[in-house]
């Protein structure tokens, strides 16, 4: 029996099929060479759930300088034990939202990609983090990789581009949701993981 990836909403207002596209789009396109499809599969067995932020429980303990983080802003949770991502987000309509919203979400999905790819690399974060990591110090890749190219945002930035959009029934062209890139790591997954700490 084949899986398939979980997408859960716990939202009122978000357009669902357009955040679906966006997130299938930005998984699945790590995937470009046909001898990785083993890492579909990994993904498959993923569940997504979107909360609201009014809805947002989850206790991050304190960080950056001991100060507690604000639930009411978007944040997020991927926990590869239980191959689980929850991602907390402004529940509200529209494009500006979901500019906005993608950010959080992709930063996610970033986690989740690496993995997928890397589940037992370590390496150094190469910058202090915005939580709990400092340069130098050693943790997961999937965790410090993400957290350094966010610090190295110019240089590891991308864009997805998936929908024609309509606004107030007038189409607007595409719109570009921004999203860290990985494709260099995931094209080439075992030259990549051979210059990290295994």
């Amino acid at each position: 029996m084949v899986s398939s990836i979980s997408l859960n909403f716990f939202t009122k207002n978000l357009d669902k099929r357009k955040y679906e596209d966006a997130i299938l789009e930005y998984i699945f396109s790590h995937i470009r060479k046909k001898q990785f499809w083993k890492y579909a599969e990994e993904f498959n067995k993923w569940t997504i759930k979107i909360h609201d932020t009014k809805n947002a429980d989850y206790d991050f303990g304190k960080v950056n300088n001991n100060a507690k983080l604000n639930n009411g802003i978007p944040h997020g949770v991927t926990n590869k034990n239980t191959r689980v991502v929850d991602v907390w987000v402004s529940d509200q309509s529209g494009i500006y939202a979901m500019l906005q919203n993608f950010v959080t979400i992709a930063h996610e999905l970033a986690h989740l990609v690496l993995i997928v790819f890397f589940p037992t690399t370590r390496s150094q974060y190469r910058h202090d983090s915005k939580s709990w990591g400092k340069a130098g110090d050693i943790g997961n890749f999937s965790t410090t990789e993400v957290h350094d190219r966010e610090h190295e945002w110019q240089d590891h930035k991308r864009v997805i581009t998936i929908f024609r959009w309509n606004f107030l029934g007038r189409n607007i062209g595409k719109i570009n949701l921004l999203c860290l890139e990985l494709r260099d790591l995931t094209d080439s997954p075992e030259s990549a993981s051979a210059s990290f700490y295994q």
